[in-house]
């Protein structure tokens, strides 16, 4: 989820937990018909009124960052967004979530060669068969393409090799 959307997210839920509380208060000063006296307006019913709506404004917003997530992530692996979103959102107790996370593919990568979108950790273009990662000469692990060093061991690799 990107900073952007994190902002708005927040900024979403502050001005929804503002509008509520001012939407409680209002109800509980004004609608003097439903009580019988001033005393019978006790604090302890605004203030569980205040964190039922809390919850209930954390839960809509939860549940909406979790569309977002799931949504930018099915995209960038190559899924439907669409239908892992619809998922992950109305499938209850977050087992939606839990399956698009264990079934969720690979990322994937544009080879450089020719813009084929392939997975991420493929070594060879399935498209043009460019090499898209390298083996170190010294300790065999798995580079990219644009290494210069070995994230490993440190050794310097050639760039054409």
């Amino acid at each position: 989820m990107s900073k952007r959307t994190l902002s708005i997210l927040i900024a979403g839920y502050a001005l929804a937990l503002a509008a509520l509380w001012g939407a409680l208060i209002h109800f509980y000063t004004s609608h003097t018909a439903m009580f019988e006296s001033a005393s019978d307006r006790h604090p302890g019913v605004l203030v569980m009124l205040m964190i039922m709506g809390i919850l209930a404004v954390f839960m809509l917003f939860l549940v909406i960052g979790i569309g977002c997530f799931v949504h930018a992530d099915a995209r960038r692996r190559g899924m439907n967004p669409l239908l892992w979103t619809l998922i992950a959102v109305f499938v209850p107790y977050f087992i939606g979530l839990i399956v698009y996370l264990l079934t969720r593919k690979p990322l994937q990568a544009a080879c450089l060669a020719c813009g084929v979108v392939v997975a991420e950790e493929s070594v060879f273009c399935p498209q043009c068969g460019h090499a898209l990662r390298r083996q170190c000469p010294s300790c065999k692990a798995m580079l990219d393409s644009a290494n210069r060093f070995c994230p490993k061991c440190g050794t310097k690799v050639d760039s054409e090799q």
